[in-house]
C-alpha cells in the first residue's frame, strides 16, 4: 500500500461513501423484491 494514500483524508472517504451508495442500493432492491412477493413492508 503506498503511503500517499493515507496522507490524502479524501482517499478513504470515497470509497466509504461508494459502500453506502451500493448498500443503500441494496436495500432499495431487497424491499422492491419484497414488495414483489406481496410481503407487507413497516
Amino acid at each position: 500500500m503506498s503511503t500517499d494514500a493515507l496522507a490524502e483524508p479524501g482517499a478513504r472517504i470515497v470509497p466509504l461513501a461508494n459502500a453506502t451508495d451500493d448498500c443503500q442500493r441494496t436495500t432499495d432492491n431487497l424491499k422492491i423484491f419484497l414488495l414483489k412477493l406481496g410481503h407487507p413492508l413497516r
